[in-house]
């Protein structure tokens, strides 16, 4: 193919390329010497290809060999990301190197993942509450002026753990 740019692939070198069109050739075993452009196999919706050396097998993800042999990566980040969300299409244009964090992020904002979360509720809003934000002043308050954790629990019907918590600002930190 025209405008095809070849390059080893790392810990593969004179046994395999990859190409910036997101091609895998073999350069050939011992015995033929023949170039051939190996088939890719899809899996979860990414290409991948196995590569052998010493007889043994690896399975390899084709955007990660293109990302690493065509993609800069300065902040020396972890994962591949396909920016289109296509992932079957692994042109050097379409990659980029992200951490898991910003990958996720760009699934939810071009809709390849769906939030199902809810946000997380803090205080009596939280649906595990038994006391409100005015009950964990006045218990702070009332600890001040000597009470012990026993007698503030049973007070509140509460552990003595719970207790020592919301006095230590362990839970109940917003306030």
């Amino acid at each position: 193919m025209e405008n095809e740019i070849w390059k080893d692939i790392a810990g593969y070198e004179g046994l395999y390329q990859v190409s910036n069109l997101g091609r895998v050739k073999s350069l050939g075993n011992n015995a033929t010497k023949k170039e051939r452009v190996l088939k890719n196999r899809l899996r979860c919706g990414y290409l991948n290809i196995v590569l052998y050396k010493n007889k043994k097998s690896k399975m390899k993800l084709v955007h990660r060999l293109v990302g690493i042999a065509f993609v800069p990566n300065p902040e020396n980040k972890p994962q591949i990301n396909h920016i289109n969300g296509i992932r079957n299409f692994n042109l050097p244009e379409n990659l980029e190197w992200t951490t898991q964090s910003e990958n996720m992020l760009h699934a939810y904002r071009i809709g390849l993942q769906k939030w199902h979360g809810k946000p997380q509720a803090h205080g009596e809003q939280s649906g595990r509450s038994k006391i409100k934000e005015s009950d964990i002043l006045e218990i702070r308050r009332l600890h001040t002026t000597g009470l012990n954790f026993n007698k503030l629990a049973k007070l509140y019907n509460m552990s003595n753990r719970q207790m020592s918590f919301i006095v230590n600002k362990k839970s109940w930190k917003h306030i």
